[in-house]
């Protein structure tokens, strides 16, 4: 993919630098791979969600970081996926 789509309008950062999100009232918190977090409300909510997908920055509330196997050995199995 070039360099010319890496970066969405108006945002600060570029695909690479992004780890994971979630959206909530009309913002991104976005995870960055550094360990830093950040939000962000883009004009065009579709838009911006797109361009993540697009980019496969992980979206929490479809996919928590948490893999099956972990959640299978967790003894007190608390971790639960919607």
């Amino acid at each position: 993919m070039g360099t010319e789509n890496n970066k969405y309008p108006e945002f600060d950062y570029s695909a690479e630098e992004l780890s994971a999100y979630a959206f909530s009232v009309g913002t991104f918190i976005i995870s960055l791979k550094g360990g830093k977090m950040t939000n962000f409300s883009p004009k065009d909510v579709e838009s911006f969600k797109k361009w993540l997908t697009k980019h496969k920055v992980r979206d929490i509330s479809v996919d928590d970081g948490v893999s099956k196997h972990v959640r299978e050995e967790l003894p007190d199995k608390k971790i639960k996926r919607k």
